[in-house]
């Protein structure tokens, strides 16, 4: 009898992400920085939910919280000097704020 395995390969593995991943668990998904992309993952299926692609550079820092409808947004920097405040349900930009400087791994 011959085993199958198939495995399925995800965008969380390897060295491609230069911040760290940002676990959203209460929507069963991550947000990571793949380059100048936002990419969002199904934490169930590992497949790609979504991206957000405005930022120019390299997103230096991912950061989660709440707006005042207690909705999931995420916050992101970038080395483009742009820090975005995005619905995290469709990427829909709250904000955003250019300090004309790179940001580094700062929020």
């Amino acid at each position: 009898m011959a085993l199958q395995l198939d495995l399925k390969v995800n965008r969380i593995s390897g060295n491609c992400n230069e911040c760290c991943p940002l676990l959203i668990d209460n929507l069963g998904m991550v947000l990571t920085g793949y380059g100048s992309i936002i990419q969002c993952i199904s934490l169930e299926t590992g497949e790609l939910i979504g991206s957000f692609t405005q930022h120019k550079r390299l997103v230096s820092s991912l950061f989660h919280s709440y707006d005042d409808n207690n909705q999931d947004v995420c916050t992101s920097a970038s080395l483009d000097g742009v820090l975005y405040t995005l619905l995290v349900k469709d990427f829909t930009v709250i904000s955003m704020l250019n300090v004309e400087a790179p940001i580094y791994n700062v929020i």
